[in-house]
């Protein structure tokens, strides 16, 4: 007769612990991804706004993705918008800019999620 043998209690727990680790690793990612391409349809949507040719696009878009790793969250994102609007003699209601945020939050999770969030 063969014994088969059976995990002891630290070795499923230690796996379930790598699972988990993984899984928020991969969420994390995700939640990364999904921000950065929030940030790049943002930009894309001001620049436009803001009269930008298409030459200066790419390196705009470049300069939300980094006002992003400033601080947690998106409100240095927004500080920056709204100084590149006042610095083109723009006004833009913060409530407005917080709807295209949101919607480009929308966008972006379907394109790198495949689904609605």
């Amino acid at each position: 007769m063969t014994r088969t043998s059976v995990p002891s209690m630290p070795q499923t727990m230690t796996a379930k612990g790598r699972t988990h680790e993984r899984d928020h690793v991969m969420a994390e990612e995700t939640a990364f991804r999904i921000s950065a391409v929030r940030n790049k349809l943002l930009a894309i949507w001001v620049a436009e706004r803001l009269g930008k040719d298409s030459a200066h696009v790419p390196a705009y878009v470049t300069e939300v993705i980094a006002a992003d790793l400033e601080e947690p969250g998106h409100e240095d994102v927004l500080r920056k918008l709204i100084a590149d609007f006042h610095d083109h003699g723009l006004d833009i209601a913060r409530t407005e800019l917080e709807a295209q945020l949101d919607r480009c939050t929308a966008e972006a999770t379907v394109l790198i999620t495949g689904s609605q969030p």
